[in-house]
């Protein structure tokens, strides 16, 4: 085996495992540093911390008034139902 085969074959391990290995580093870098990220976020950006809470509550507040208006209605269709079986002729 020359140089030259040599150079070619340790050129193809290294691209090789470059195709494999930067998918793989760049993953476990993302996942380890998004914890650092986030605190560091909200640690110079406390108010968006503090409206994102205040969205999340506005949030459930009217998911909880849709739940009521949705009740509402089905207790006034039913009722409408029972009207309209009260008042026709049998």
């Amino acid at each position: 085996m020359d140089f030259g085969e040599t150079l070619v074959a340790v050129t193809a391990i290294l691209i090789g495992g470059a195709i494999v290995l930067i998918p793989l580093v760049t993953l476990a870098v993302r996942y380890a540093m998004k914890p650092l990220f986030e605190s560091w976020s909200q640690a110079r950006f406390p108010q968006a911390a503090s409206q994102t809470g205040a969205i999340e509550r506005r949030i459930a507040l009217l998911e909880d008034q849709v739940q009521t208006l949705e009740r509402q209605n089905a207790q006034l269709i039913e009722e409408a139902e029972f009207r309209m079986k009260l008042e026709s002729p049998r």
